[in-house]
């Protein structure tokens, strides 16, 4: 089973077919043009961008990390990250992602 954010962020085009995309990874189907934003598991980095269909390895699949972002297409994935980068600066003033992810799910869970 693979680990989704509660606030999980979408491409524009990702966002209509949000649950068949979804749906699909669970399941290891293959998608084509379709990325998912992680966090990294190198703790000197940040987020890391993968194909979908990297979900298909087994292993790839077991040590996904939390995946916080859905987006068709690269492009669309590169401007899902630059708009959480923006969104960590206007609310921290400083480029820690990870940091402003763990905030936005404490405060959902305080409510």
């Amino acid at each position: 089973m693979l680990n989704w954010s509660k606030n999980l962020y979408y491409g524009e085009q990702a966002k209509k077919k949000a649950t068949r995309i979804r749906w699909r990874v669970e399941h290891r189907r293959p998608q084509y043009e379709v990325y998912l934003i992680t966090l990294a598991q190198n703790p000197e980095n940040q987020l890391e961008i993968i194909g979908a269909n990297q979900m298909l390895q087994k292993t790839v699949y077991r040590r996904c990390p939390e995946i916080i972002g859905i987006a068709c297409g690269y492009g669309e994935a590169l401007e899902l990250v630059r708009q959480l980068a923006e969104a960590t600066y206007k609310m921290q003033k400083n480029g820690d992602i990870r940091r402003y992810l763990g905030r936005q799910q404490e405060d959902e869970s305080c409510m």
